[in-house]
């Protein structure tokens, strides 16, 4: 696209315009780089690795936590995406517990039981689990976290795909996708959307305060709960195996 070279859908050469040399044999040698593509369920993962890890291995336990939902059955509605001030592995370890719940999140709270409350690490996954308080929650469903930085969030009537993308050492970017069911229920469709907003700003917040007393120096780490963080130190667990070189 810089020089007006056109590819076809496979990636090849067909045109080097003006290129002054030998268009043809230019095109014969030259392509896109290829990328790793595999689906499930209605999802398309991408790698870029010349040697991608096997495919079902990366899935872990995702299609055992998502058994019974049809994915495929979601319709796309809209993308949002929110900047973060703090390291990306801090909102995943947010993310991966429901000990904030009660503190950080007081809508949440009314909607859940939390007394039922459980975060289930699984092979390359961790699940949230909970009852609820209300016969009509805007946030029953299914949570689910997948290595390293994706979950899908599937609600009563809709399904948000996030992503967790690194921007430096101390920013990140969530990006979300929102898929619905019905199109056409636009009011329901907008209290979920609304909700995700305000559930996800009260993350931010948090994360944004931890990453500062991180950033000070003096706090190091804490003790995880054993009833609520085993998703926090299951994360841990493998960003350790990644920094020691482990498979």
């Amino acid at each position: 696209m810089y020089h007006g070279w056109v590819y076809d859908t496979d990636g090849h050469l067909r045109r080097a315009p003006d290129f002054g040399g030998d268009e043809k044999a230019l095109c014969a040698k030259t392509s896109l780089f290829p990328v790793q593509v595999k689906t499930w369920n209605g999802l398309i993962f991408i790698c870029m690795s010349e040697s991608p890890p096997a495919f079902e291995a990366a899935l872990g336990d995702l299609p055992q936590a998502l058994d019974g939902i049809d994915l495929p059955g979601f319709k796309f509605h809209s993308m949002a995406s929110h900047e973060l001030n703090c390291n990306w592995k801090t909102y995943v370890e947010n993310y991966l517990e429901g000990y904030h719940i009660p503190v950080v999140h007081p809508e949440l709270n009314k909607e859940l039981d939390m007394a039922t409350y459980q975060v289930q690490p699984g092979k390359q996954i961790a699940r949230h689990i909970s009852s609820t308080r209300t016969d009509n929650p805007v946030n029953g469903g299914v949570w689910v976290w997948l290595w390293p930085h994706a979950a899908l969030n599937i609600y009563r009537n809709g399904m948000n795909l996030e992503l967790v993308i690194p921007t430096g050492p101390e920013t990140m970017k969530l990006s979300y996708a929102y898929f619905f069911r019905d199109l056409d229920a636009a009011e329901d469709n907008r209290r979920t959307i609304e909700t995700s907003f305000t559930i996800t700003q009260e993350d931010i917040d948090i994360c944004e305060l931890v990453q500062k007393n991180l950033k000070a120096g003096i706090y190091d780490r804490g003790v995880l709960s054993p009833r609520h963080e085993g998703g926090v130190a299951y994360f841990q667990a493998l960003i350790s195996n990644i920094l020691q070189g482990a498979p």
